[in-house]
């Protein structure tokens, strides 16, 4: 008689997640990530995520890989993916992910310009710039002048002092 033989394939193994990394620090809201899984899974949805500061829009993929289309929120954010939130063929549950985090800074800083003494005979004179949050990078060139002359740049963070010479007039 016939002898049938029946074969199976054992797969308890989790698939893995990682997620790609964002600019530690950005001034565009918009980003995407990417989601690589080391086998194809089933069953990603927004909801799956846990989020911190950001909203997902939208997510597309098969198989092992997916786009996260996300919305930074001003400040901190954060994503990572819970381990048993998306299944492979055999109903394995994800191992979870790696936490990604970015800051998003887009808003401008204001400033304040100490004003100039009128009347004066000293050519040489101070003035004191206070940001409302840190700035790098200030230059002579960042500032639109008349009657004066940028001679240099101190400080650091929010608050600098410009040493200006007069012009006569």
């Amino acid at each position: 008689f016939p002898v049938t033989i029946l074969s199976a394939t054992l797969d308890n193994v989790s698939p893995t997640a990682t997620l790609s990394s964002l600019p530690a620090l950005t001034n565009t809201p918009l980003q995407s990530i990417t989601v690589t899984f080391s086998e194809p899974v089933t069953d990603l949805t927004a909801s799956d995520f846990a989020t911190s500061g950001l909203t997902i829009n939208n997510i597309s993929g098969t198989g092992a890989s997916y786009t996260v289309q996300v919305t930074l929120g001003e400040g901190s954010n954060s994503i990572t993916l819970p381990a048993n939130s998306a299944f492979d063929a055999a109903t394995n549950g994800n191992l979870a992910s790696n936490t990604v985090s970015t800051t998003l800074d887009n808003v401008a800083p204001t400033v304040i310009i100490s004003s100039l003494p009128t009347g004066v005979n000293v050519a040489s004179q101070s003035l004191t710039v206070t940001f409302s949050k840190s700035v790098t990078d200030l230059t002579a060139s960042d500032f639109a002048t008349s009657g004066l002359t940028i001679n240099s740049i101190s400080g650091t963070g929010a608050s600098y002092t410009l040493q200006v010479t007069l012009t006569q007039g």
